[in-house]
Parts: structure tokens; C-alpha cells; sequence
């Protein structure tokens, strides 16, 4: 029956993809109107908030008053979880299941969900598979974070894809295991199952690419690699291309929205919100909506998730609104996502920028695994290494200047070398991170 019904998921995905923008957001709206209505007759935190706001839930949506709408914060989230409980959920949403995000600031968000909602979930995914036309007969090597993974080690074998794929599709095998692996043992498990597909966590693959090439080894049977998690860097790219001659399909999600965006099948620099699930918004410090080639704060309304609405949800991600897509869609564009406001440098005088630094800079050093720039002070930052061994001081010297042209600002720069990889403790990785 649920393969039936993502089926139809798809067909409906396939047709509503290629309407205009103006109409896929006018069917936003109308959803979000039963959404709202929702929310505040059983969900006690909007019914404060709305009247607070002075937001008429019975009212038609229109831009000028859906702005009205307050934000909802990471914040507000994690202290109200139970009054954001719809105390009514539809019967027909289906069984409610609880998602925990990877707390990458320290604290988890607790999200309850519907096998309704998850259904939209599924779909995007096999939407995925389906624009960038993979073979499902291949095998699929899956390396997630293991965060909470009693053994780290664990390797898991399985006989397909999985139910977003394997209720509809009859798939190939796929191997599960996690990225707190060390790298050397990655190779190892990718090596003895020679996937067609890998999907990891960009950082993860930039190592695993630089590490096959330094050892000369191959993956011949692999076809793409697919990124999630993290900003992509733009050496993710350039890496696998080098180490194996395969291109990248990153996308973007959040563990308690799911899917925000996928990358164009038909253009890498672009990104597809994902519509039908999601409304994206893109705003500027004012709250207004940013425009083409503008970056600001992410906040997203999942239409579908009536047991606990997010509605304008702030997940404190920042993105580039990109232009229509030349690929025809419909859908709403990101151009970039480019992480937190913690990701953002502070200039000596004050103000923040995001950091653009290519990686031809540390790329000629041999033996330099991974590097991490924490900012700790308004004028200092903070290099952390891994690498086989400590670069000699006239290498140490011309990366620093190196960083410091890159970068425009006159910092100092002091050194220190782990052995262990830079990752948060949720294993995701981040080059820049501003403590100021």
C-alpha cells in the first residue's frame, strides 16, 4: 500500500516540478493555510503566538501578511517542545516518531513527526535518484555519522536500498557504515564492495579522495558521489573528480525539517527547494524576502507535519537565493548554503563576512590531512592541523600569510596540530568557526 502511495507521489512530483513559479507558490500558500488553521486551534504555542502577533489564522495567506507571521527559533524549539504538540492530529497523518537532530551546538532538537509527512520524505528521494538517473541495479555505499553508534566499526550489509527506493524499484545491495571509521579502514570496506554510488558527508569524501589518490588505489565501478550534511567545500568537487573521475550531486537537508533542496540534474551551481514539502524563505536582517544573488537566513515551513508544525522555522542556516533555472523547473532556487552565522568571520573592525578561501593554499603541503581556522579573539585565529607530521616553520609561515591575504584582515595566526580529525561532536566538519 505505501509503495502505491509513493508511486503516486511521484507522478504528482513529476508534473508539479515544471509549473510556474507564481503557481507553485500560490499552492504553497493554500497549504499552509490549513496549516496555520491547524496550529492554532490545537497546538497552544501558535495560539499564543499567533494572537500575540495579531495573526488572523482564519484569513487568506497572502505575501504581506504571511510576513506577519512570527519566526519560530532553534531556541523556542528546544524550550517549548511539548506546547508545540498538536493536541489533534488527523487520523489520516498516520502513526507519530520522534526525530532527534545532531546537536551540533550542544543541544538537541526533539521533533515528533507523521508517517504522513514521511511519505514526502521517501518521495524526495527517490525524486533524486530519478533526476540524476541512477541505476538502481547498482551498489549503493551509504557512510553516515555513527554520532550514537555503539560500535564505530560496524559495517552493515544490506540486500537493497532501502524503503524509499525498495518499495517501488527492485535495487541492488548497500553497505552501511560510519564515518567515525578511521580512513584507512573506509578504504578498505569501499574497496572490497566497489560501489557505484557513495554518499557521505562532503569533508568525508574530500579525505577519502585525497587518501586513494596518495595510495594510487581505484574504485573502477564508481559512477557518483553524493554529499550531504555540510556546506559542500569547493574542493569536494575538484577531489572526486581527480581521485575518481566521477562527478558530485550534493543536496541539502536538516534532520527536523528532512529535505530542503536538491541539486539540479541538469546544473551543479543550482539548488531545487523541494516545494511540494517545504516552503524556503531567504530573508535579509529585516525579515524581508532577499532577492537573486543576495544571501541571507534560512527559514523553512514543513507543510505536511501536522503533529508538531514548524512553522517559519529559523534553523539559523544562511543561503544564497539563486535566479530561475535554465532546466525549465519551477522550483524556488538556492544558489548556495553557506552554514552557520558561527561559520562567518568578524573583521578587526566589526563587521562579519563569510570566508572564501581556495584551497590551492595548503593543497601543495604533503602530508596536511585536514586544517580547521578558529577564530578566539577579534584579532586572532587559531589554525588547527592534522597532518602526518608538523610542517617546518617556512612551510607554517606561507600557509599563514597564505590564509591571512586570503582572508584581508591583518590576524595572527598561532598553530596548533591534532591527531584526531576536526569534526563537531556530531562528526560533521566546518573549515571556519567564529568564537567571538
Amino acid at each position: 500500500m505505501a509503495g502505491c502511495i509513493l508511486m503516486g507521489l511521484q507522478f504528482q512530483l513529476e508534473r508539479s516540478q515544471w509549473l510556474s513559479a507564481e503557481t507553485i507558490r500560490a499552492l504553497q500558500l493554500r497549504q499552509i493555510e490549513r496549516l496555520v488553521a491547524h496550529a492554532y486551534r490545537t497546538v497552544p504555542y501558535y495560539k499564543e503566538a499567533f494572537a500575540a502577533a495579531g495573526v488572523v489564522a482564519t484569513e487568506s495567506l497572502t505575501p504581506d501578511n504571511w510576513s506577519q507571521v512570527p519566526l519560530l527559533t532553534r531556541e523556542s524549539l528546544q524550550e517549548h517542545g511539548d506546547e508545540l504538540l498538536s493536541r489533534s492530529i488527523p487520523e489520516e497523518h498516520g502513526q507519530t516518531f520522534e526525530k532527534k537532530t545532531s546537536g551540533s551546538t550542544g543541544r538537541q532538537i526533539v521533533v515528533t513527526d507523521t508517517e504522513g509527512n514521511r511519505l514526502f520524505w521517501q518521495a524526495n528521494t527517490l525524486r533524486d535518484h530519478l533526476w540524476h538517473q541512477r541505476n538502481f541495479r547498482g551498489h549503493l555505499a551509504a557512510i553516515r555519522s555513527g554520532r550514537s553508534a555503539k560500535d564505530p566499526l560496524l559495517v552493515k550489509d544490506h540486500q537493497s536500498w532501502g524503503n524509499s527506493t525498495g518499495q517501488i524499484y527492485e535495487t541492488g545491495p548497500s553497505t552501511v557504515f560510519y564515518q567515525r571509521m578511521p580512513i584507512w579502514k573506509q578504504a578498505e570496506v569501499l574497496q572490497a564492495r566497489n560501489p557505484e554510488y557513495l554518499l557521505a558527508y562532503p569533508g568525508n569524501a574530500v579525505r577519502l579522495a585525497d587518501y586513494f589518490r596518495a595510495h594510487a588505489l581505484q574504485l573502477p565501478n564508481l559512477r557518483e558521489v553524493m554529499t550531504y550534511g555540510e556546506s559542500i567545500l569547493p574542493e569536494t568537487r575538484s577531489a572526486c573528480r581527480d581521485a575518481w573521475g566521477v562527478s558530485v550531486s550534493d543536496m541539502y537537508s536538516c534532520e527536523e525539517v528532512g529535505y530542503i533542496a536538491l541539486q539540479c540534474p541538469k546544473d551543479d551551481d543550482n539548488y531545487h527547494c523541494q516545494a511540494e514539502s517545504v516552503l524556503v524563505e531567504v530573508i535579509d536582517d529585516e525579515g524581508r524576502p532577499c532577492q537573486a544573488g543576495e544571501i541571507g537566513r534560512v527559514v523553512l515551513t514543513v507543510l505536511h507535519n501536522f503533529a508538531m508544525p514548524l512553522i517559519r522555522y529559523e534553523n539559523q542556516d544562511y543561503a544564497e537565493v539563486g535566479a530561475p533555472c535554465a532546466c525549465g523547473r519551477g522550483l524556488p532556487v538556492i544558489k548556495r548554503i553557506l552554514g552557520r552565522k558561527r561559520n562567518m568571520a568578524r573583521a578587526v573592525d566589526g563587521r562579519r563576512f563569510w570566508t572564501d578561501l581556495p584551497p590551492e593554499i595548503w593543497s601543495n603541503f604533503i602530508g596536511l590531512e585536514e586544517l580547521q581556522l578558529v577564530q578566539d579573539e577579534p584579532d586572532h585565529i587559531e589554525l588547527r592541523i592534522v597532518a602526518e607530521q608538523p610542517l617546518n616553520e617556512t612551510h607554517e609561515s606561507s600557509l599563514t600569510a597564505g590564509l591571512g591575504r586570503a582572508l584581508g584582515q591583518p590576524y595572527r595566526f598561532s598553530v596548533r596540530y591534532q591527531h584526531e580529525t576536526l569534526r563537531l561532536a556530531n562528526g560533521k566538519y566546518e573549515r571556519f568557526i567564529c568564537q567571538v
